[in-house]
């Protein structure tokens, strides 16, 4: 941005030669000045904001962990739960309908077959 601004600062001099030409050029660089300084005041709050953003991110890292960790449990009973009683009962015949059974008791949904309370 500051080699941009060199740039055109040159630009206009070379080829305006004059020095009454270059009020205006001056002037609307004064006023991105303005604007980068008014930039930098709201980068003051953009570290708390980063923090945030921070926070936020390292919780959906323990989410996905956690849903992770939960699904091999699921996945785990759901095997044990189809060898043992997979013959006896419908809902325990296939290790994904193990899994969706043992899931709907944990969360309390397991109060009827069809899972209506």
């Amino acid at each position: 941005l500051g080699f941009v601004d060199l740039s055109l600062t040159w630009r206009a001099v070379l080829l305006a030669g004059q020095a009454e030409d270059l009020g205006a050029f001056m002037l609307i660089k004064l006023l991105r000045l303005s604007r980068l300084a008014r930039l930098l005041k709201t980068l003051r709050w953009a570290s708390e904001l980063k923090r945030i953003f921070m926070g936020i991110s390292s919780g959906f890292k323990v989410l996905v962990w956690a849903m992770v960790l939960l699904l091999m449990l699921l996945y785990v009973f759901g095997i044990a739960a189809t060898n043992v009683i997979g013959m006896q009962e419908p809902e325990f015949e296939t290790v994904p309908d193990s899994m969706f059974s043992i899931f709907r008791c944990v969360t309390d949904g397991c109060a009827a077959y069809d899972g209506s309370p």
